[in-house]
């Protein structure tokens, strides 16, 4: 988990709720007095503002049930008279998932209590920080919780408040990424404003695995009332970069969401504004960034209401103080560009349809004009014209007329790019339509998963495939089946509404050693029925416990001290004799290995593989493994190796 501030602070007219969690490697200062008996427990403090001035407290929040590392108050937010509080409990995939507290002011006026209710996911979920992010807007609460289902893909979870008032209740509805994978932590943050809820997936990747682009997803409650659901939009960066992180924190303010990228300097907020047409999958229609270079980690925290963007800077340096920190607050552009958005729906590939939008000028000077350009993944489908000048006067118009004209089926976003002397520059006209093809259509994708090698008769990770509708009638889906050997679980239903899409969830558990081959089977209604993903993995008999081995040394006393030996233990599950053909170390060769294996491993028996480290008077970080070669499936099998070796400076 990342680290976190010592204290967050959300403020809402005349009332401002302080967290303090003291855990997540946060120290308290030299003679402080712990604010709970009990420690890692939290608490928020309601401090009201008297005249102008910072206010003094008037409450102080806690859990009823408060425990030891619940982490109370890592997340707060607030609104009217309600607050609502995240405790998540600790990183470790056990125990209660977490909850989230609210907390109702009496009659009487804020004082110390305990919460009015308590939030929880409901039983038999497989969820687990469950409170990571908080957010609240009138009657509706939301709640993300990172490790939801596949390892840390994550969800969002809403609450609305009962006819009698807030109780402790579980959700209303969970809010899911229709392409969520395994790590993308949705739910680290997230947003609600009226009928829209946002949730940014800092860890996601885009264009391939362990990239970390990031994403924000919109979620849009339908006419009938929140229920379980996937998302409704998918925002993402046009600039899109290994390790930029777009989610880390998100806010909504009515048609406009904000998410921060705090982690690709020096930093940014990219601002998103809801089409005409309605949210859809697209990129933002403006990057914000610091004019004094002075932040390096600017949308580490991001708010917006109206017009007005609040972009937090921890790092930022202010004078000669390094990492003071700083929030950069952004307004109104004197670019105005109406609408910001442009939705071109569902259009039948080979047809277009087109769109404008007007710029204006409304600062009190000459604005300059650079250049007017698509940009973007789909800027192949899209063409704009305009009758801009290159010197637009104080007040003056122009308009920018948009073609949407796909090549292909499915989503396709771009933007129109401003490049002018505006402080906020560039500009940009946010572009997403999707192609789709006369009658019914299923678009699976990935056409083709590949599990790694398993041990019989245990199930692994699970892996996804994405479904889409992108015909002009609902996709009537009659069955989805896998083949020996895999299983899976899906959010289709029996119907995929036109543009919509589902996930399938698919896991290995081999029945045999070896190569493993399968089929996922999809039967519908679409022309190409029924559409498949072909499956493989390996399976294997050859068990390791532990799975891999790390070592640290240590200078002392003008000496290495490095670790005694550690074991694997290799175990043969499998009911014939297992030919081991050679047991070797490969990568560092400050690594050695002695065995007890032999050349054979009878059904059901086990052997030592014993490790040395010796970084023979080396600093640094080193790597390598056991690599064993045998008849066990997925040969050769590897027990990963790691070793540090420090040496502090002067030693």
């Amino acid at each position: 988990m990342q680290s976190r501030a010592l204290a967050c602070v959300i403020a809402m007219a005349s009332f401002a709720v302080l967290a303090i969690p003291l855990g997540l490697g946060a120290q308290e200062e030299p003679g402080a007095t712990r604010l709970s008996s009990l420690p890692w427990e939290a608490q928020s403090r309601i401090y009201a503002a008297m005249g102008g001035l910072p206010g003094l407290q008037v409450a102080k929040l806690t859990a009823s049930d408060g425990a030891p590392k619940d982490e109370l108050n890592i997340s707060v937010a607030i609104s009217g008279n309600t607050v609502v509080a995240g405790a998540p409990l600790p990183l470790a995939l056990t125990g209660p998932p977490g909850a989230a507290y609210v907390f109702v002011k009496p009659a009487s006026g804020w004082k110390d209590l305990t919460e009015t209710a308590k939030l929880t996911p409901r039983a038999g979920e497989t969820v687990f920080q469950f409170g990571t992010a908080v957010a609240i807007d009138g009657d509706t609460v939301v709640v993300g919780a990172t490790d939801y289902n596949t390892p840390a893909s994550g969800a969002a979870y809403v609450f609305v408040k009962p006819a009698s008032g807030w109780a402790n209740m579980t959700q209303t509805a969970r809010l899911i990424a229709a392409d969520g994978a395994a790590g993308d932590s949705l739910g680290y943050s997230v947003g609600v404003s009226g009928n829209t809820v946002v949730a940014g997936a800092w860890d996601a990747s885009l264009s391939g695995t362990n990239q970390f682009e990031g994403a924000a997803y919109v979620f849009v409650k339908p006419a009938s009332g929140w229920t379980n659901m996937n998302n409704t939009a998918k925002l993402t960066a046009s600039d899109a970069a290994f390790g930029q992180e777009l989610g880390w924190s998100v806010s909504v303010s009515g048609n406009t969401v904000v998410a921060g990228t705090p982690n690709a300097q020096p930093g940014a907020a990219y601002v998103f504004v809801k089409p005409q047409t309605g949210w859809a999958t697209m990129n933002e229609n403006q990057k914000l960034t610091p004019l004094d270079g002075a932040a390096v980690d600017l949308g580490y925290s991001v708010s917006i209401d109206g017009t007005t963007t609040v972009a937090g800077a921890p790092a930022a340096t202010v004078g000669s103080n390094e990492l003071q920190g700083a929030a950069y607050v952004f307004g109104s552009s004197p670019v105005s560009l109406s609408p910001e958005s442009l939705g071109f729906g569902a259009r039948e590939a080979g047809t277009n349809s087109g769109a404008q939008s007007t710029l204006t000028n409304t600062g009190q000077t000459a604005l300059t004009i650079a250049s007017i350009q698509v940009t973007g993944s789909g800027a192949a489908d899209y063409a704009q014209t305009n009758n801009c000048p290159t010197t637009l006067a104080s007040g003056g118009t122009c308009t920018l007329s948009v073609t949407f004209s796909p090549t292909q089926l499915g989503p396709e976003i771009a933007s129109v790019t401003i490049t002018d002397n505006d402080g906020g520059n560039p500009h940009s006209v946010a572009l997403s339509g999707v192609g789709v093809t006369l009658g019914g259509n299923a678009t699976l994708s990935p056409t083709s998963l590949t599990f790694a090698t398993q041990l019989v008769g245990t199930a692994g990770p699970t892996q996804f495939a994405t479904l889409a509708n992108y015909g002009t009638v609902p996709l009537s889906i009659t069955r989805i089946t896998a083949s020996a050997d895999f299983g899976e679980s899906n959010t289709c239903g029996s119907s995929l509404a036109v543009g919509a899409s589902c996930r399938i969830n698919t896991d290995f558990a081999p029945t045999g050693s070896g190569t493993r081959t399968g089929t996922l089977s999809i039967a519908d209604n679409a022309p190409n029925s029924p559409q498949t993903v072909s499956l493989t993995g390996t399976g294997t008999v050859v068990e390791f416990n532990p799975t891999s081995l790390s070592f640290s040394c240590r200078y002392v006393n003008r000496g290495w001290d490095c670790p005694p030996p550690q074991n694997t233990i290799l175990t043969n599950t499998g009911s014939t004799t297992l030919s081991i053909s050679g047991i070797t170390i490969t990568g560092s060769t400050d690594f050695t290995e002695t065995n007890t294996c032999g050349t054979s491993l009878a059904a059901g028996q086990s052997c030592t593989i014993s490790v040395t480290f010796n970084n023979h008077g080396k600093s640094g970080t080193f790597s390598g493994s056991v690599s064993i070669s045998d008849n066990g499936g997925g040969s050769p099998q590897t027990v990963p190796l790691t070793g540090t070796a420090f040496r502090f400076a002067g030693q």
